[in-house]
């Protein structure tokens, strides 16, 4: 793999169609192979990632190499998708709304626990939260769903630690006092609290 990458590479700036390169990462890709494309974009931003308005067969790989791995369902692409635009190479990029819009567009929420447990940005989170809402996706479900995923994954690690603060809210915060309003209680748990 590493040397047809190389190859790749190398050959890459005098190609007058890369139509081949796109056939080579569709076919690993439908093989099951998704760390083939991550790789090779990977490889291509640290070649030619500082050249890329010189060198318009990237910009034309590396575009498809992205929508081929954030548009095909599965999350072992978002995974993949998520390491190409997260990676040092191609960090100075600014594709964090448009892997977003690619990932909300083609994958239901559930496969996109990765882009919250694993190496995305915080802009890209923000970004894919957005694509969701803007979708129509249950934003205040999406979390739970993500938080479920992940913890059964083994993704999240439980630190809970009680204080007296904590006890005394939880003491008066039961609910209101016989005969009293939930405002006034609520009121009066939060000054005793504070």
């Amino acid at each position: 793999m590493v040397d047809q990458i190389q190859k790749i590479v190398a050959e890459l700036p005098d190609l007058d169609n890369v139509t081949d390169i796109w056939a080579v990462a569709d076919g690993r890709l439908s093989e099951g192979d998704a760390t083939f494309p991550a790789d090779l974009g990977i490889a291509l931003a640290r070649a030619y990632g500082a050249d890329a308005g010189r060198i318009w067969q990237y910009g034309s790989v590396f575009d498809h190499l992205l929508r081929l791995l954030a548009t095909t369902p599965g999350p072992t692409n978002v995974v993949q998708a998520l390491r190409l635009v997260s990676s040092a190479e191609v960090a100075h990029r600014k594709l964090d709304r448009y892997t977003a819009s690619l990932l909300a567009s083609s994958h239901p929420t559930e496969n996109l626990t990765a882009a919250f447990t694993g190496h995305a940005s915080e802009e890209l989170r923000a970004c894919l939260v957005h694509e969701l809402a803007l979708r129509g996706a249950a934003v205040t479900g999406v979390f739970e769903q993500l938080q479920a995923r992940a913890d059964a994954e083994g993704l999240i690690i439980w630190d809970v630690s009680v204080d007296s603060t904590v006890a005394r809210a939880h003491q008066h915060a039961a609910g209101p006092a016989k005969g009293g309003s939930a405002d006034r209680t609520t009121r009066r748990c939060l000054h005793r609290a504070g």
